[in-house]
C-alpha cells in the first residue's frame, strides 16, 4: 500500500492527500539537456525534500553526450543549487548519491541491451524490484524511436504510455479550468455572447542559449505552438468535462481542437505570422539576434516568433467570434 501524506486543502475544504510512489528508478532519456538539468532535477529534488520520493528510488540518465557517474551528479548538484532555494545539504548529498550516468546512441540497440544491464545492477543496488519510469525529455523525432526499442527489449504497452506537457504543470496554467468552471460570476459569460476575442501570449526574455541544434531543426511553431499554445487553447476554450478523469478531459480537449477552423491555404498571410530576433537588450544588457547566436547558420531562416487568429467553430464561441494569441 502506498504511504499517504496530507500536504494542503483542497477547494472543498477537506485535507488533500498524495500518493508516495512505490520504490522505483526514474530513467531521464536526454539527460544531457536543457529540460533535465533547467525544470526536471529541480523538480524532483523538490518533491525529494518535501518526502514525496520513495525511500528507495534511482534516477539513471541517458543521453548520447559521453560523461562518467561524477560528471553528472556535478552537473545535478549546479542545477539543484542554481534552481531551488533553502536547500537542506544532507537531502543534496543524498539525492546525488542516487544520481547514476548511461551514455549511447538511441538508434543503437545495443544501447537498450546494455542499459537494461545497468538497470539489473542499479536495481540490485536499491532493492527494487525492476519498478521502472521513463521519461523522455528529448526531440519529437526520437520519441518512436526510443519508444519501439524500449518496447522490443521491455515489452512495452500503449497503457504504459503517459503523455504530459510539462508545460501544464505551471500553476497558473492549472488554475485556468478552477477558475473557469468553478467561478459563478465567470462561467455564464465565458462565451461569444460577452467575449470579442481571447490573446494568449507567451513571451520569453531568454535566447536559445545552448539549445541552438535542436531549434535550428524545430523553430518556434514546433517547440511552442503545436504543443503548449495549442493545450493553453484547450483549456481556455474547451467544454467542461464530466469528470477530471485523465481520458474524460482529453476527450473535450479533442473535441476542441477540432473546432479550430482550417487556414486557408491561399491566404495563409492573413492568419499566421513568422518573425525572428534581431540583436537587442534585455534588461539593459546587449544580447545577439538569433543569426548571431551559436551554432545558428548566418543564413537561418528557423522563426522565433509567432502570431496566429484561429476561429473556433463551435456552440460556444461560433459566430465568428475569433481567439487570437500574439
Amino acid at each position: 500500500m502506498m504511504d499517504k501524506i496530507e500536504s494542503r486543502i483542497d477547494i472543498r475544504g477537506g485535507p488533500c492527500v498524495e500518493e508516495k510512489p512505490q520504490p522505483c528508478g526514474l530513467v531521464i532519456f536526454g539527460a544531457s539537456g536543457d529540460l533535465t538539468h533547467r525544470k526536471l532535477i529541480p523538480a524532483l529534488f523538490s518533491l525529494f525534500q518535501r518526502d514525496l520520493l520513495p525511500h528507495n528510488f534511482f534516477i539513471l540518465g541517458c543521453a548520447r553526450t559521453e560523461m562518467t557517474d561524477e560528471t553528472f551528479r556535478q552537473k545535478v548538484r549546479d542545477s539543484i543549487i542554481n534552481g531551488i532555494e533553502n536547500i537542506v545539504a544532507s537531502n543534496l548529498n543524498s539525492f546525488i548519491r542516487r544520481c547514476a550516468y548511461h551514455s549511447g546512441d538511441y538508434q543503437d540497440k545495443g544501447l537498450y541491451s546494455s542499459l537494461s544491464e545497468r538497470l539489473q545492477q542499479l536495481d540490485k543496488e536499491t532493492s527494487i524490484a525492476g519498478n521502472h519510469v521513463f521519461y523522455f525529455a528529448t526531440p519529437p523525432n526520437l520519441y518512436a524511436i526510443i519508444g519501439y526499442q524500449l518496447g522490443v527489449s521491455n515489452v512495452l504497452s500503449e497503457r504504459q504510455i503517459y503523455r504530459i506537457d510539462h508545460y501544464l504543470g505551471k500553476e497558473t496554467v492549472q488554475n485556468i479550468l478552477m477558475f473557469r468552471f468553478a467561478n459563478a460570476v465567470f462561467e455564464p459569460i465565458w462565451n461569444r455572447r460577452y467575449v470579442d476575442h481571447v490573446q494568449i501570449t507567451v513571451a520569453e526574455s531568454i535566447g536559445v542559449e545552448h539549445r541552438a541544434r535542436y531549434f535550428e531543426q524545430a523553430g518556434l511553431l514546433r517547440d511552442m505552438f503545436q504543443n503548449h499554445i495549442l493545450q493553453m487553447l484547450a483549456l481556455v476554450a474547451m467544454e467542461p468535462s464530466v469528470s477530471f478523469d485523465a481520458d474524460r478531459v482529453r476527450d473535450e480537449r479533442v473535441k476542441l481542437l477540432c473546432s479550430i477552423r482550417p487556414f486557408p491555404l491561399n491566404e495563409l498571410d492573413r492568419y499566421i505570422v513568422r518573425g525572428q530576433y534581431g540583436p537587442g537588450s534585455v534588461d539593459d544588457v546587449e544580447v545577439p539576434g538569433y543569426r548571431q547566436e551559436e551554432g545558428v547558420a548566418s543564413d537561418s531562416q528557423v522563426e522565433t516568433f509567432l502570431a496566429t487568429k484561429l476561429f473556433i467553430d463551435n456552440w460556444r464561441w461560433t459566430h465568428y467570434r475569433r481567439m487570437s494569441w500574439f
